[in-house]
């Protein structure tokens, strides 16, 4: 995998849309992103810390809000509970998700979303030149030691860091989210019946249904299913 100190940077470079040696964001984009981005989570704060200011909100947004309002404080990652726990944190995960779902409406918002994100700002607060990828200091780091800039930076480079993974994923999910989970859960059916007749046949006597097990691999990117050092090298060779 990409080494600890470098992750964070390297996962960036990846996440463009024809990655090269050179095909990294230029610190002029990456600002003019970072703008950009700002600009959406101030509109977020206003409504959210206002009186009235989410009731002004149509009715699909404030169904919006409420589910990933609900999802936030449940979203955590083995052994990092503390920093999952830490409200910048929580506050971050609501704001980057919210606003994603807001500017693709063909896709919104469905569980596991937010679990792919959380993954993303851990691996981005381990940038931090205290941490320098270390994801041990990162699993007990007091963010109050971390400068409102660098997290500010953080959150809006998590954001199109994400915007760029589900442009990846979006083609399977469409408009329709569950035809699109169907479709990469029959491609994994055809997969494994092919690569290992064995084992499908065996699950196809027994009437193990890939679906009921799978799912979940699929939408979370296997966030739920294994440590975060070792997903994360999984997740290079995915970027």
């Amino acid at each position: 995998g990409v080494p600890n100190h470098r992750r964070a940077k390297e996962w960036k470079a990846l996440a463009v849309e024809h990655p090269t040696d050179t095909a990294i964001v230029s610190e002029s984009e990456q600002e003019m992103l970072r703008t950009q981005y700002a600009v959406k989570a101030a509109h977020y704060d206003i409504a959210v810390s206002t009186a009235g200011g989410v009731n002004s909100w149509t009715d699909e947004d404030r169904s919006l809000f409420k589910d990933i309002s609900v999802d936030v404080p449940r979203t955590t990652i083995s052994g990092y509970s503390r920093i999952c726990n830490e409200e910048y944190v929580r506050q971050s995960l609501g704001r980057v998700v919210f606003i994603w779902a807001k500017d693709n409406p063909g896709v919104s918002y469905f569980q596991g979303m937010m679990d792919v994100c959380l993954v993303l700002f851990l691996v981005l607060l381990a940038d931090h030149p205290a941490i320098k990828g270390d994801l041990n200091k990162l699993a007990v780091v007091n963010m109050r030691k971390m400068s409102p800039i660098f997290l500010r930076e953080v959150e809006a480079d998590v954001h199109w860091l994400f915007t760029r993974m589900m442009m990846r994923m979006e083609s399977f999910y469409g408009h329709d989210f569950n035809a699109g989970a169907s479709h990469m859960l029959e491609e994994m059916n055809r997969i494994i019946s092919v690569i290992d007749p064995e084992i499908w046949q065996e699950l196809t006597e027994k009437d193990c249904r890939i679906g009921d097990f799978a799912f979940r691999w699929m939408i979370c990117l296997l966030v739920r299913e294994f440590s975060l050092k070792r997903l994360i090298v999984l997740w290079d060779s995915y970027l």
